[in-house]
């Protein structure tokens, strides 16, 4: 008798809504995040910013590797490696934020804006201790990666920007929204999926 193989992406139906809803995050690139600016033009435009805007780029190998993840059930080793360099670099960068730029907060606002991201690293490298034995760790995991560098940047950039969003910062806090969700999804699991073959 022969089993039938587990489906390595659950929640199927969900995730290809929220990748698709993720995707806003590649043209939230080009707009006007704040004050006339995106993080194209952060990044390269000469404004100096580039280590606050670079890892809003991530949304573009992220939604690669959803598709690839959601169509072929698999990542390539190669992938998974480049996607857990860049997630490590671009946490990175956002931790030299704090370290360069980063003024003491002067109210609630600006104290929630300089936690929330490095509680979002923090609860990153407990899900990813948390779910490391789960079937969808490989490879699922460095999608997490990405995902996990992108919010705890996107809500530094969100924070610090509060009241004064333009279209750019709206359709990345729709990414944020979407990336978060998935992340519930993971840690959350599906039992059908997390169940032994022939369980």
């Amino acid at each position: 008798m022969t089993t039938q193989p587990i489906d390595s992406r659950p929640h199927l139906t969900l995730q290809w809504i929220l990748t698709v809803t993720g995707v806003t995050g590649i043209p939230a690139i080009f707009l006007p995040f704040t004050v006339g600016t995106s993080p194209w033009a952060a990044a390269f435009g000469g404004y100096g910013l580039w280590q606050i805007a670079l890892p809003a780029f991530l949304s573009l190998p992220v939604t690669y590797l959803l598709i690839r993840w959601l169509i072929a059930k698999k990542l390539l080793i190669t992938e998974q490696l480049i996607a857990c360099l860049l997630s490590i670099a671009s946490v990175f960068t956002t931790l030299a934020v704090y370290v360069k730029d980063m003024a003491y907060p002067a109210d609630l606002k600006e104290w929630v804006a300089f936690i929330l991201p490095l509680l979002i690293i923090c609860s990153g490298i407990f899900i990813l201790v948390r779910i490391r034995n789960k079937k969808m760790f490989n490879p699922y995991g460095a999608i997490l990666c990405l995902q996990l560098a992108y919010l705890a940047n996107c809500v530094l950039s969100l924070g610090a920007f509060i009241g004064e969003w333009q279209s750019g910062a709206y359709l990345i806090m729709l990414t944020v929204t979407a990336y978060l969700i998935q992340l519930i999804l993971v840690l959350k699991g599906d039992p059908k999926y997390d169940a032994e073959p022939g369980a």
